[in-house]
Order: structure tokens, then sequence, then C-alpha cells
């Protein structure tokens, strides 16, 4: 069982449909709190904390805290835009201490849609994080958030970190997840970035079908952020939260763990009677009112 501990809201992108990008700019946690909730978590029961922020890799007192959580006796893991973990003795600082869990984002196949969604030049970095940290037994995971400006891209996307996490069979197989844009922070005010549901679990599913049929079983694919109706066929993982162990959550201002969730959803009229409904995470609620004939509800 994991805790995810966002840090705060300091980042070097700028991504525009960050989460954490709302109207009033998250502080950063000093130190001392940061190692409070550590040890809350470990209080908890979890057997490891996931550090993000923002941009956790920018913190001065990185290493410090990776420190801490390794004295602790818990595993220590980052989600990342990967800018910094591009330098090696970085990664191999944070290797030597016991970083166990890393997901790095990848928007695009390249610059050109990458760097565009991220705010920054950062996509060249990106790649050699992801491809330093394939060569290590770390926990490696890319996520590629889905959104309109990079739907026509998303085959090229899933191939491109096919090749980046290529690793020898003797190591933890890597993990690709594709998740639906979920308008909240900067996002929230971006209605241009939002997919048509169904245009982009057609994009989701082509995509990770192609990445299966070309490159195999040697990563697993995964997705998130998709009703079921229109979810992907052929045993493909859906990558939440819960899929990656994180059972708590704690956000900058709050003063205690919460249960992990699969954020703000709701179900539509085609939703009453479903058969799925019991275990369908529903909606986004931003993606209200749906065009008609969108959800696809299973009937009896």
């Amino acid at each position: 069982m994991r805790a995810l501990i966002k840090l705060g809201g300091w980042c070097d992108s700028r991504c525009l449909f960050c989460h954490a990008g709302g109207p009033v700019p998250r502080k950063d946690l000093p130190t001392k709190e940061v190692c409070r909730r550590v040890l809350a978590a470990r209080q908890a029961g979890c057997d490891g904390v996931i550090f993000s922020g923002g941009e956790p890799s920018g913190r001065p007192d990185l290493l410090t805290l990776a420190r801490f959580v390794s004295r602790t006796g818990l595993k220590l893991g980052l989600i990342s835009n990967g800018l910094r973990l591009a330098d090696p003795r970085l990664r191999a600082l944070l290797s030597e201490i016991g970083l166990e869990y890393v997901r790095i984002s990848l928007h695009g196949s390249g610059p050109a849609v990458h760097d565009r969604l991220s705010g920054v030049s950062s996509f060249a970095a990106a790649a050699t994080a992801i491809r330093g940290f394939a060569a290590t037994p770390v926990e490696l995971g890319v996520s590629t958030v889905v959104c309109r400006p990079n739907l026509n891209d998303l085959e090229q996307t899933v191939e491109v970190v096919s090749e980046l996490l290529a690793r020898p069979a003797h190591l933890p197989r890597p993990r690709h997840r594709l998740a639906l844009l979920e308008p909240k922070g900067r996002a929230a005010r971006r209605p241009d970035l939002w997919p048509g549901l169904a245009e982009a679990a057609r994009a989701v599913e082509g995509a990770l079908r192609s990445g299966q049929d070309r490159f195999g079983s040697g990563i697993e694919r995964g997705y998130d952020g998709l009703p079921q109706c229109l979810a992907p066929v052929g045993g493909v993982l859906v990558d939440d939260l819960a899929a990656q162990r994180v059972t708590l959550v704690q956000e900058v201002d709050e003063t205690g763990f919460s249960l992990s969730d699969a954020g703000r959803r709701a179900y539509g009229d085609p939703c009453r009677g479903c058969l799925d409904k019991g275990h369908c995470p529903g909606v986004y609620e931003g993606y209200f009112p749906l065009k008609e004939g969108t959800l696809r509800p299973r009937r009896g």
C-alpha cells in the first residue's frame, strides 16, 4: 500500500492541462512537514510513499527527503516531468538511496506535440530520463495525457514510448498509461483541449492495439479516465491509482490523508440500468452534457 504525497505547486513545466494550475498557486511544503507526512503514511500502514507536485525533482531537499524515507523503512516513488531526471548523476543517487517507483510524463511522439503541451522544451530530457531508468530495476511507467491536440499522434507516441521503455526481460515490465484529460485545474479553463469522449476512446483503443501488435507484451499498456462502456477491450490494464497500489492521497493544503478515488465523476441519463454501473467510475463531470449516443450502456 502506497501513499501519494503532493509537495507543492512549483514546477519547471507549464503544462496546458496541469491539475495543480489553479487560480491560486499552491505553496511548497517545508521539509519538516513532508517528513511528518511520511511518518503518518507509515503509521497508516503504508510500505511506500510517492512524491508528486508540482514537480518534486526540483526541490533542493529532494535527496534529504529520499534518505529520510529510506530511514523510515518505506520505499520511495516519484511522479515527474523528467526534466531534471535526465541527469544521470541524480538518477544514480536516487537509485542508491532506494528509489523504487518512477512515472514520467510524455505527451507526444516528438517535440512538436509534447513541448507544445508541456509549455517548455522538455521532450528530449523526458526521453533521456525514461531511457536511463529503463536500464535499471526501478518500477518504471510513462503517462500520456490524452487531449485534443495529441489524438492523432497517439499511435506514434505509443511507438516512441515502447522503444524508450525497452529493457531486458529479467527486469520488471514497464507500463505506459494513456489517461484522458480531466477538466481540473488549468485544464478546466481550456475546453479547447478536451477531446470528444467517443473520439478519445477510439484513439486510445487504436493506439494500444497498435502498440501490442507491433511490440508485443513486454510492456503493460493501460488507460485511465474512460467509462466502462468506452473502455478498450482485450485485456488492457485499467491503470488508475489503485493499479499503482496508491490507497491514500494528501493534497498540499490538507491536514490528513484521504482515500484515493477516480476524480470528480458522474453518470448520465443513459447510465440508468446499465449492467456495468456497479464497477464503472463514470465520466469526468466537465464532459457533461454529452452528445446523444456517446455512451454505450450494457443492458440485460
